[in-house]
């Protein structure tokens, strides 16, 4: 260690101060600098990536309900990612029930970060939908007596090559049960690696990825039924129903290609809200919602 005598007069004329910091350790961990770009702290009370459960679940309908821990921050990238499970289950995407944000249900995917959503997330929940689906045709192939090469998918209904008479759909093999299968999972968050032994679908393949499919959540929007939902934390909130859109809403949300027209039915969906908040700091009542 070499000292340098230096006068408070003498620093000051050099104009300049210089202090250093060392983040490596603990003090690192707290600002968050881990290569998945999440947070240390985060896992807490998420699901555990090795079971197929914790990313998917099939109802009695044949509707597949998809867990994620991201949010849609109104680019529609729930949409993509519907679009993605969609695509490796080969079922229709009205199919598809996205269950996002809540951590209480999904596994810990990392923060929610502009398009890193599709870039991190898209490809864990293909990884998962390719497991689900070829544990799928595993049980298809037991019931069918046909062996898994021999099947195709389609619409969510699994047949034998050749005999389409010979089918099961996947709501028939699990619906409204677990599937109680583990998958690999390996990283954390951004950096997580799940069933790196299961091979997706060549892209070549693909019918629903790429194409324009209605956006999930414009029409909850367009009619404020995202302003109905509440928990017990939030009682403090002054709460506009569903019926504060009323009949304002209604032609515009029944309307043929309301997703081309969206510029109009949000002015119109703004005035609306706008109304209803009016309303409910007057106390005038709600006008009936038109059915």
């Amino acid at each position: 260690m070499h000292k340098y005598p230096l006068s408070r007069r003498d620093l000051l004329k050099s104009g300049a101060l210089v202090i250093g910091f060392n983040l490596f350790g603990p003090v690192a961990r707290v600002f968050a600098q881990g290569l998945q770009g999440g947070t240390p702290l985060s896992n807490v009370g998420g699901l555990t990536p090795d079971q197929l459960d914790s990313w998917l679940a099939i109802a009695p309908d044949g509707t597949v309900s998809v867990f994620t821990s991201k949010v849609d921050l109104g680019t529609g990238t729930g949409t993509s990612l519907g679009q993605i499970v969609a695509e490796e289950l080969d079922v229709p995407v009205l199919k598809i029930r996205m269950e996002i944000g809540d951590t209480t249900r999904s596994v810990d995917q990392g923060r929610t970060s502009a398009s890193r959503t599709l870039e991190r997330a898209g490809p864990q929940l293909r990884q998962a939908a390719a497991a689900a689906r070829q544990e799928l045709l595993k049980r298809a192939s037991t019931q069918l007596g046909a062996p898994a090469n021999q099947l195709t998918v389609t619409g969510g209904v699994v047949s034998v090559t050749g005999n389409p008479a010979r089918s099961v759909s996947y709501a028939a093999l699990v619906g409204g049960r677990p599937f109680d299968t583990k998958i690999q999972a390996s990283g954390e968050q951004w950096d997580l690696n799940l069933a790196s032994d299961v091979k997706p679908k060549d892209p070549k393949d693909y019918k629903i990825v790429g194409t324009s499919v209605a956006r999930f959540d414009l029409p909850p929007k367009f009619t404020g039924q995202f302003l109905t939902r509440t928990t017990s934390a939030s009682g403090h909130a002054a709460r506009p129903r569903r019926a504060a859109a009323g009949r304002e809403l209604e032609a515009c949300v029944n309307r043929p290609g309301i997703h081309q027209e969206y510029p109009r039915c949000a002015g119109r969906a703004e005035g609306a809200i706008s109304s209803a908040l009016s309303r409910r700091r007057s106390g005038r009542p709600f006008a009936p919602l038109a059915r």
